[in-house]
């Protein structure tokens, strides 16, 4: 076809046989137009030098003509294919090494004027693959770093081994890194390769680059296949639900360096497990399943089904189960009803039983409300009769400096704090003027904190040590409480928070002084509670004790457990009905023996110690406690006459004694001996000077005491020698 003018418009083709006359021409139904090619861009735009790159030109126009022609450089590009709007061909080898070249396309006779270049690089390399070993069926993942490895299209790495040569594709990252799939190094298992083998080849296709079909950089290892045995003989597993599947076998685990093992994937059905891989054997955790599936492990380009595996339904329940469970359930209904025949037939018993028991209840509480209405009636009692003999100077009542020495430091009488600085030697000045400085410290309140914080800090201060600085501070400071008062504030803050630190309960805080700033506290509370319990609280409270007492003698007390009739407590209250008697004796004071007789009640079940403790308190109610004689260092004495003397003790040779049990001697026991003459009777505490001062005391009544009580509270235990012809007995009686 010759060229065209560059007016021509399209038209139909005109065929002619032999002369163009109308009968011997036609007209093409299509119409031909002259167009003109044109290129815009290419790519990719560079590529390595050994060529082989798949160049993609892309313009206008490019699809007509018959033929076309592109040139990189002066090396022809291998022509692919071509569209009306691309041109696809392979690159040639470059002559002239790195660097760029300019692309020149021809259709037909027509040269596209439009310039295009391309580049040609080094060609990529490999540096290292990671890791250097695979098994036989390949497929495991391999990590290749290099060199322009992002010009490579269709990057694959090839092996060959025994004349078969097997490829597999590579993903490009980037510029120095792709991920690969190893190679299968034989298509099925073949005797002899149950070791480590090395290809034949093993390279590399990049493009059109030679240098790296064959790659010797490298001494990578194919390891044998995995070998997993049946799961069973007969191929088919029994399972019971949530048990492992354990598939045993060799070659699980390659023996390579680097750490990296293979990743296998076993699949119950189509659902995968949890996969736990050892040398021998692989511990599958199967899903929650029920059924029969197919085992299929998949390592690599290893496909292998060892068998399937048949997991049991917990609820599937065979015929003799179902049998089973029949006759266990009639077995159970029939005992069921046996069960609430005797049920039944009990519950009667039991309510006749229970009727009975309700009405013996009733009878009791009766009697119980009954002896409660007494014993409450017996407790009624004024509390005139109390205070109109107590004198407001009886009350027990501490002066501060004994008070305070006895919260401060209590046991300890003769306390140095108590007594003047003595220093032995010339050291006196020095020791007085270390004290005031010393002084002058504890006033500082930094200080102060400092020296107790590093105190406590120390592991050999003891808890008694704790309790002893504590004291000594607050003795140091009561002259000055609102500074001892903002100290504490600051400690107590400090243990608040050492309690929050140690999560302790709230409720343990100072529920034990085990540390200075409890003790401190409790010294505080004491200094400011002594006007209050002096002035207020003191007389109330020592007014209940005294009415508590004086309830509790109105009935028995045991002398030994204490144990009372009227008592507060239930655990003190003594169960057994005791019978008594109420006595009433007339004491003469033994330091005015002019005053009037003092009446004193006691109780014919009292011990002799009882009687004296009693006798004791109605001589000395106005007298504080502590300068008391007390009933131990006393004897009750019987006189009979100015000579005859007997005296009284909770154990002597007339105590009973019953199955090796000793009955303490009581004034009943006395009585009962009939021994004794309704006489006078005295309370003192007669030592050898003969006159001491002595208590008389006589019944009002013969009725009221029908015998002598003999008493005479004596430090000597010294029965005369006429005590046996008064006691009735013979002159052989032992009475030592």
């Amino acid at each position: 076809m010759d060229a065209a003018p560059a007016d021509s418009k399209p038209g139909p083709v005109q065929l002619c046989v032999g002369e163009c006359r109308p009968d011997l021409k036609t007209h093409s139904a299509q119409l031909y137009a002259f167009v003109m090619p044109s290129v815009q861009g290419l790519s990719p735009s560079r590529g390595p030098e050994s060529g082989g790159t798949k160049v993609t030109i892309m313009g206008e126009n490019l699809g007509a003509g018959s033929s076309v022609t592109v040139l990189f450089g002066n090396q022809t590009c291998e022509f692919y294919g071509r569209t009306m709007t691309e041109i696809v061909c392979y690159s040639a080898p470059s002559l002239t090494g790195v660097g760029s070249v300019q692309i020149s396309v021809s259709v037909d006779r027509a040269q596209v004027k439009e310039s295009l270049s391309f580049d040609y690089i080094e060609d990529p390399t490999v540096q290292r693959i990671e890791p250097e070993w695979s098994i036989a069926s390949g497929h495991t993942p391999l990590m290749v770093t290099g060199t322009n490895l992002d010009v490579v299209q269709e990057p694959r790495m090839r092996v060959k081994y025994g004349g078969r040569e097997s490829v597999n594709v590579c993903k490009v990252l980037n510029t120095t890194s792709m991920s690969c799939f190893a190679p299968s190094l034989v298509a099925e298992y073949r005797p002899g390769l149950d070791t480590a083998k090395h290809a034949d080849e093993f390279g590399f296709i990049f493009n059109n680059v030679q240098t790296l079909l064959v790659y010797n950089n490298t001494a990578f290892l194919y390891y044998p296949n995995p070998y997993f045995e049946p799961l069973s003989t007969n191929g088919v597993l029994e399972q019971k639900p949530g048990s492992p599947i354990i598939l045993k076998g060799r070659n699980l685990v390659p023996h390579a360096s680097g750490g990296v093992k293979l990743n296998y994937t076993v699949l119950i059905g189509v659902t995968p497990c949890s996969v736990t891989v050892s040398e021998t054997q692989l511990l599958c955790e199967p899903p929650n399943l029920t059924g029969q599936y197919k085992v299929m492990v998949q390592v690599g380009g290893l496909h292998v089904s060892p068998g399937s595996v048949h997991i049991l339904s917990d609820s599937l329940l065979t015929l003799p189960a179902i049998v089973s469970i029949a006759a266990g359930g009639g077995l159970l209904l029939i005992i069921v009803i046996l069960v609430l025949i005797a049920y039944k037939r009990k519950s009667r018993e039991n309510d006749l039983t229970l009727k009975r028991l309700q009405m013996q209840m009733d009878n009791l509480e009766s009697r119980v409300a009954l002896e409660c209405k007494e014993a409450f009636a017996e407790l009624q009692t004024d509390i005139n009769e109390l205070t109109s003999d107590l004198d407001r100077a009886g009350i027990p009542h501490l002066d501060y400096r004994t008070y305070a020495m006895r919260v401060l430091f209590p046991g300890i009488e003769d306390h140095p704090v108590l007594r003047e600085l003595e220093v032995s030697g010339n050291g006196q000045l020095n020791t007085e003027k270390a004290l005031k400085l010393f002084a002058q410290l504890i006033n500082n309140k930094v200080f102060l904190l400092t020296f107790i914080r590093t105190l406590e800090l120390q592991r050999s201060f003891s808890m008694r040590d704790r309790g002893n600085v504590a004291s000594l501070i607050m003795t140091a400071l009561q002259g000055k409480l609102e500074y001892a008062t903002d100290v504490l504030k600051h400690l107590l803050s400090d243990l608040i928070d050492k309690n929050l630190e140690s999560k302790n309960h709230p409720k343990l805080l100072l529920r034990r002084t085990e540390s200075v700033a409890e003790k401190m506290l409790t010294n505080w509370f004491a200094f400011l509670l002594h006007r209050f319990l002096k002035e207020c609280a003191g007389e109330p409270l020592f007014m209940l004790y005294c009415a508590i007492k004086q309830q509790m003698e109105k009935g028995p007390i045991d002398c030994i457990t204490g144990e009372a009739r009227y008592s507060l407590s239930e655990d003190k209250l003594i169960r057994q009905q005791i019978e008594y008697k109420t006595l009433i004796l007339n004491c003469v004071n033994p330091d005015n023996e002019n005053s009037p007789e003092i009446p004193v009640k006691v109780l014919n079940c009292d011990t002799i110690t009882q009687v004296k403790e009693k006798i004791l308190d109605a001589c000395y109610k106005n007298m504080p406690y502590s300068q008391r004689p007390r009933a131990v260092d006393m004897d009750l004495e019987w006189r009979q006459g100015r000579m005859a003397r007997v005296v009284l003790q909770d154990e002597d040779i007339t105590t009973k004694i019953e199955n090796d049990w000793k009955r303490l001697n009581t004034l009943m026991h006395y009585q009962a001996t009939k021994r004794l003459t309704p006489r006078g009777c005295c309370l003192s505490n007669l030592v050898v000077p003969a006159r001491t001062p002595h208590l008389e005391f006589q019944s009002q009544a013969a009725s009221e005491l029908p015998f002598l009580l003999p008493t005479r509270l004596t430090s000597s235990q010294q029965m005369l020698p006429s005590i046996p012809r008064l006691l009735g007995a013979d002159g052989n009686m032992d009475y030592h």
